[in-house]
């Protein structure tokens, strides 16, 4: 694990290997999205970002670039504009 949720998710997802062609984006300070949506992910063969309401933090930073698509799994309220409107850049 790492030292924080955000650093154990990539941890878990870089040794995984899972594909690159997409990321899905939940927040990491509550877990139904991200649990509803792990069944998605694992179909895809996609992994989870964590991120929080406001940002991505740094680890996730470290490994987000890894992905050309992106889906936001909740609501403005779990994952806000300000995470979109940086994963727009990113996937620019």
């Amino acid at each position: 694990g790492g030292l924080t949720r955000y650093e154990t998710g990539k941890e878990i997802i870089t040794k995984l290997q899972m594909g690159t062609e997409k990321a899905y984006v939940a927040t990491g300070r509550n877990f139904p999205d991200a649990l509803a949506g792990s069944v998605l992910a694992a179909k895809n063969n996609a992994p989870i970002l964590l991120v929080t309401d406001k940002s991505i933090p740094a680890a996730t930073k470290e490994i987000i670039f890894n992905y050309d698509d992106f889906t936001i799994f909740g609501s403005e309220g779990a994952v806000g504009e300000e995470v979109e409107k940086e994963l727009e850049i990113i996937s620019n």
